[in-house]
């Protein structure tokens, strides 16, 4: 498991990710950390 904390938030990702996949995701939450506004639409945009 790929495990994330963000503020009050714990993201569990599944070991069957590939690495491309999980660093699709380490960019989107990036993203959601630099912005904090706008998360949920930083993750739709990103089609997961």
């Amino acid at each position: 498991m790929y495990n994330y904390v963000f503020g009050k938030v714990y993201v569990r990702l599944d070991k069957a990710l590939s690495l491309e996949q999980v660093q699709a995701y380490e960019a989107v939450f990036d993203q959601m950390n630099n912005r904090q506004t706008g998360s949920a639409k930083a993750m739709r945009d990103a089609n997961f």
